[in-house]
C-alpha cells in the first residue's frame, strides 16, 4: 500500500468508506506497509537507499487511520520493513499481547503468529525470515497448522509477503515452495495470502504447480462466480495491488494454474482470451507472441473507458457458515473485480 505509492491513499479511503457495506470485521495487510524504506536514494532528502525515511512511518499511520480506528488491522511483514533490524514496524505496531497465544509456543509477531476472527483461523508467516524445517518458524507454523479446531474455525488461511505461484516474468521462489507448501497441503489450507509484486493474480488450487481443481462447472454457472467444489489444495489470491506503482511484465501465454491477473488498468486474463488477434496485431508491431503485456495494456490505454487506477484495490473474504467462503477482489473505480467461491460439502 504504502504512503508514497500512488494508490496507497486511495485504498485506504475507499476501504474505510466500504467497510460498514462490506461488513468488514478486521483488516490482514500480507506485508510492506508504508514504504518508509523505500531502497531508493533521495539526494535532496539524504536518504541513501540503506534509509528509512520515518516521516513516512508518521504519515501511513494518518492514512489508514480513518479505518483503524474502528476496526482491526493485522499486519504481517515484507522486505520493505526490514530497514534497521525491523525497529520501526516492530515498535510501531506492538503486539505483545499476541506473542503468546495460549495453545501455541514459539511465535514471535509480527513476524509469525496466529488470530481468530469471523470463523477463520489466519496463520501469519514471514517470507523474510528462515522457513526451512526445523527453524523456529516452521516449528511454528506447523503447530499452529495443527492445533487449528475446525469446529471453531472451519477455515483456515495462510498470509506471508513474497509468492512462489506467480506468472510475473522471470518471478520465481522455488525455495518458499519447497518450504511451505507441503505444510498447507497437509493440514489441508484453504487460502493463501501474499502480496509483494505490484498486480492482483489468482490461482487456482494447485500443487507443484499441477493444478488439483479448476471451478466446477455446473456451480459456477449456477452463481455466475468460478466455485471450486471440495479443492483438494488451498486457492492464492496474490493481493499486491493496493497501491505501489504497476507496471509488470507476465508470461505469455498465461499458465493453466493462473486463473485471473489484473495489472496496470488492464485485465491481461481477457486479453489471453482474445490472444489470437491480439497477437497477429502485437506481432505486426515487433512484439514477441511470449511478451505482449506492455503491447496489450498499450492498446487497452486507447480504449475510451480506460484508467490506470482500474486496477488498484483490495481484496476481501466472506466465511459465510462452515461450508462456504466468498472471496472477492474489489477496485478503486469499481471497474474490474474477481470473485470465487470455495464450497466444502459434507463427507
Amino acid at each position: 500500500v504504502g504512503s508514497i505509492q500512488p494508490l496507497g491513499f486511495l485504498t485506504w479511503n475507499t476501504l474505510a468508506a466500504r467497510a460498514r457495506h462490506l461488513g468488514v470485521s478486521l483488516a490482514v495487510h500480507a506485508g510492506d506497509l508504508s514504504y518508509a524504506g523505500m531502497d531508493t536514494e533521495i539526494k535532496l532528502l539524504n536518504v541513501s537507499k540503506d534509509d528509512e525515511f520515518e516521516p513516512l512511518w508518521d504519515l501511513y499511520g494518518e492514512v489508514h487511520e480513518d479505518f483503524t480506528r474502528s476496526y482491526p488491522y493485522q499486519i504481517g511483514v515484507g522486505n520493505h520493513e526490514a530497514f534497521y533490524n525491523w525497529t520501526a514496524v516492530s515498535h510501531r505496531y506492538p503486539m505483545t499481547h499476541q506473542a503468546r497465544p495460549h495453545d501455541l509456543t514459539n511465535a514471535h509477531p509480527p513476524f509469525w503468529y496466529a488470530y481468530e476472527a469471523g470463523g477463520i483461523r489466519f496463520v501469519m508467516l514471514s517470507s523474510e525470515h528462515d522457513l526451512s524445517p526445523n527453524s523456529t518458524q516452521h516449528v511454528f507454523i506447523r503447530a499452529a497448522l495443527q492445533s487449528t479446531n475446525r469446529t471453531r474455525t472451519p477455515w483456515l488461511f495462510a498470509v506471508w509477503h513474497r509468492p512462489y505461484y506467480c506468472s510475473e516474468k522471470g518471478y520465481e521462489r522455488e525455495d518458499l515452495l519447497k518450504d511451505i507448501e507441503p505444510l498447507l497441503l497437509e493440514f489441508k489450507v484453504d487460502l493463501a495470502i501474499t502480496g509483494h509484486v505490484h498486480g492482483y493474480e489468482r490461482i487456482h488450487p494447485v500443487a507443484r504447480f499441477i493444478v488439483q481443481d479448476l471451478p466446477d462447472e455446473h456451480m459456477s454457472r449456477e452463481l455466475g462466480e468460478d466455485v471450486y467444489l471440495n479443492p483438494s489444495a488451498p486457492a492464492y489470491v496474490m493481493v499486491g495491488h493496493g497501491g505501489a506503482g504497476q507496471a509488470e511484465k507476465w508470461i505469455r501465454p498465461q499458465p493453466v494454474w493462473s486463473a485471473v491477473r489484473f495489472s496496470e488498468g488492464c485485465d491481461f486474463t481477457l486479453w489471453d482470451e482474445q490472444k489470437g488477434e491480439k497477437e497477429n496485431e502485437s506481432a505486426a508491431h515487433g512484439y514477441s507472441t511470449k511478451d505482449q503485456s506492455a503491447w496489450t495494456c498499450a492498446m487497452r490505454a486507447l480504449e475510451a473507458d480506460y484508467s490506470y487506477t482500474d486496477t488498484f484495490g483490495f481484496a476481501t473474504a466472506n466465511a459465510v457458515n462452515a461450508s462456504h467462503l466468498h472471496v472477492r477482489t474489489e477496485m478503486v473505480t469499481g471497474k474490474f473485480k474477481d470473485a470465487f467461491w470455495i464450497i466444502r460439502e459434507a463427507d
